[in-house]
C-alpha cells in the first residue's frame, strides 16, 4: 500500500462565530458595572464613539430608588434635558449610592503586622525579613511560603527565618504566620495559656477525626470518655481557623448593583431597566462629517471609515441588549407574578428552556442575559437565576418548585434533634408524608447543594 498526497473539495456548513457576533454575546451577558467598564473602553479605542444628550422623562428609574414598598404615584409629563456627565454630577442616580470605603478606615492584615514588627524592637536584617514574611501571609492569616524558600530568596539563615517566624506568630491575631491549620490551634492553644494536654493531643492526631465529628472513634482511640472528647472538642472549636478573615481584605470588594427594578404600578408591575450611569452613546457627527470630507485622498479613510461601522454595531449590541433583557425580565415577572404581588416567597416552577420557548430565543441566550445581574422589588435583591427553578410533581398532581423543596428540607433539619439528626432517607419519608415524592438521593443532592453536611457530621453529643 502507498502513501500519496491527494488534493479534493468538500462542500460543508459551519458557522463561524465573527468578532461582531463574539462581541454581542459578551454585551448581552454583562451586568452593570461590567458594561459602564466596556462603555469606557470602546470610547477609549473608538474616536466615533461620543456621549450624546437624550430627553429622559421625569418618571426615570432614579425616580424609584427612595420606596419599593409602596405603589408610586403617577409620573409627570415633564421632561428635561441633560448629559450624562451632567446627571452623574448632579447625583441623581441615587440607586448606586454605597456606603464609604471602610478600607480606608480599617487597616488590612498586612498593614496591621508591619505595624507590630516596626514597634517589635527588632533589628533591620530582621525587619527586613519580617516584611517579606508578612507580605507573603494571605488574607486567612497563613504563610504560604516555605522557611527555606524565605532564606534562599532573602540570602540569610534559617535560624534566622525562623527566630522571625515565631516572633510574627506571637503577634496579634492569635495563630497568624503558621503554615497550616495544625499550627495556627496549636499557636493559638500556646497563647491563651491552655494546660490541658489532651486538647493539645486532640489537635496534633486528632483533627480530621474532630473535623468528621467522629467523638466516639476518638474516645475509643485515646481512652478518654465521650464527654471528656466533647469537652474539648467544644474548646478547639472555639479557636479561630482563619485568623485574618476579620481584617480589611486585600484584594477588591465587589459590589452588588441591582440592573432592574420590579414596582408596583397602576395595578400591575412595571419592568424597568436601571440605566442611570449608561451613558447614551451615538457616532459623532462632527467626526463623521470630518472623515467624509476631508480624508478621502488619505489612507486613513478606510480607518475611520472601519471605525465609524464599530461604533454603529457597539450602539446596536447595547440597544439588543436592553431589549433581551427587557423581554426576558418581563417573562419571569408574569411568570412569577405571586412572589412580587404577595408576601409569600415560594416560587412556580420555571426553566431556561420555558422562557426561551416563549419568547422565541435560545436558551443560551436567556442563560446569557440573566448571568450574574440582579433584581430589586418590594422585597429586597435578589439574583435574576433564583426565580429559574425545577419542578418536583406531588401525589395530589400539582407542581412544586424545587426551591421549595429546599427551604422545607433546611427547616426541618433545623429544628431537628441534634443528639439524633435525621438521615437523608428519614427526610424523603417525611417530605413524601407531607405529600412531596422525593427520593433519598435527591435529598441528598439538595442537602448538598446548600451546604449542610452529612448526618453524622451534624450530630452533637
Amino acid at each position: 500500500m502507498e502513501n500519496g498526497l491527494d488534493l479534493f473539495l468538500d462542500q460543508s456548513q459551519k458557522m463561524l462565530m465573527t468578532p461582531q457576533m463574539r462581541l454581542a454575546l459578551e454585551v448581552l451577558k454583562m451586568n452593570n458595572l461590567e458594561l459602564m467598564e466596556c462603555i469606557q473602553n470602546q470610547m477609549e479605542m473608538n474616536p466615533m464613539l461620543e456621549v450624546i444628550e437624550v430627553e429622559r422623562s421625569a418618571g426615570d428609574s432614579s425616580q424609584f430608588s427612595d420606596s419599593f414598598e409602596e405603589e408610586q404615584e403617577e409620573d409627570n409629563d415633564e421632561t428635561y434635558k441633560t448629559s450624562y456627565q451632567e446627571r452623574t454630577m448632579t447625583g441623581k442616580a441615587d440607586l448606586f449610592s454605597f456606603a464609604p470605603d471602610k478600607s480606608m478606615t480599617q487597616p488590612s492584615l498586612q498593614e496591621y503586622l508591619l505595624l507590630q514588627l516596626h514597634t517589635a524592637g527588632l533589628n533591620s536584617e530582621q525587619v527586613a525579613i519580617g516584611q517579606y514574611i508578612i507580605d507573603n501571609i494571605d488574607d486567612n492569616g497563613y504563610l504560604r511560603v516555605s522557611i527555606w524558600d524565605v532564606a534562599e530568596n532573602l540570602n540569610v539563615y534559617l535560624d534566622d527565618v525562623d527566630d522571625v517566624i515565631k516572633r510574627i506568630q506571637a503577634f496579634d491575631p492569635p495563630g497568624v504566620c503558621s503554615s497550616d491549620l495544625k499550627e495556627c490551634l496549636l499557636s493559638q492553644l500556646k497563647l491563651a495559656g491552655c494546660g490541658d494536654p489532651g486538647v493539645f493531643d486532640l489537635v496534633e492526631h486528632y483533627l480530621d477525626d474532630l473535623g468528621a465529628n467522629k467523638i466516639a472513634s476518638i474516645a475509643k482511640k485515646t481512652g478518654m470518655t465521650v464527654n471528656e472528647v466533647v469537652q474539648k472538642s467544644e474548646i478547639i472549636k472555639s479557636l479561630e481557623p482563619k485568623p485574618g478573615r476579620g481584617f480589611c481584605s486585600s484584594g477588591w470588594t465587589k459590589y452588588i448593583f441591582p440592573d432592574v427594578l420590579v414596582i408596583k404600578k397602576g395595578g400591575g408591575l412595571d419592568v424597568q431597566l436601571i440605566e442611570e450611569q449608561l451613558p447614551p452613546l451615538g457616532v459623532s457627527e462632527a467626526n463623521r462629517q470630518m472623515v467624509a470630507e476631508g480624508l478621502k485622498e488619505f489612507k486613513e479613510y478606510s480607518f475611520y471609515q472601519n471605525e465609524i461601522k464599530d461604533a454603529e454595531w457597539f450602539i446596536k449590541c447595547l440597544e439588543q441588549r436592553k431589549n433581551t433583557l427587557t423581554r426576558v425580565v418581563q417573562c419571569i415577572v408574569k411568570k412569577q407574578a405571586a412572589f412580587f404581588e404577595t408576601e409569600h416567597d415560594s416560587l412556580k416552577p420555571l426553566t431556561l428552556k420555558e422562557v426561551a420557548q416563549e419568547l422565541e430565543l435560545h436558551e443560551s441566550t436567556v442563560s446569557r442575559a440573566v448571568s450574574d445581574k440582579h433584581l430589586q422589588c418590594n422585597k429586597g435583591l435578589f439574583e435574576l437565576k433564583r426565580f429559574f427553578s425545577g419542578r418536583l410533581n406531588q401525589e395530589s398532581g400539582s407542581e412544586l418548585s424545587s426551591r421549595d423543596v429546599k427551604d422545607a428540607l433546611k427547616k426541618m433539619i433545623d429544628s431537628e434533634e441534634k443528639a439524633s439528626p435525621l438521615t437523608d432517607g428519614q427526610i424523603a419519608e417525611l417530605l413524601t408524608k407531607q405529600g412531596t415524592s422525593i427520593s433519598r438521593r435527591t435529598v441528598a443532592k439538595y442537602r448538598s447543594e446548600q451546604n449542610i453536611p452529612a448526618v453524622e457530621r451534624r450530630r452533637r453529643y
